[in-house]
């Protein structure tokens, strides 16, 4: 009789155990994808353009993402 309860119990907690990995698993397989909206400032090369440019956006939630040439990249999530 011990050994039943006790070979139902260690079936009980493998199922448990193999219940909670595959829900991980599917958790893990479906992440919310993050979406992203940027904007491209004109900044030429002046450097007080560019800092007065980083504190108006950064001020707006915008994040610095990288510059091309004269321009300046920007990015926020939606």
């Amino acid at each position: 009789m011990t050994n039943r309860l006790f070979l139902s119990l260690v079936v009980v907690a493998l199922l448990c155990l193999a219940g909670w990995t595959g829900y991980a698993q599917v958790q893990r397989s479906n992440p919310i994808r993050q979406t992203w909206e940027y904007i491209v400032v004109d900044a030429y090369n002046d450097p007080d353009r560019i800092k007065s440019a980083f504190n108006q956006y950064g001020a707006q939630g915008w994040e610095y993402a990288g510059r091309s040439g004269d321009y300046c990249l920007f990015k926020r999530p939606k």
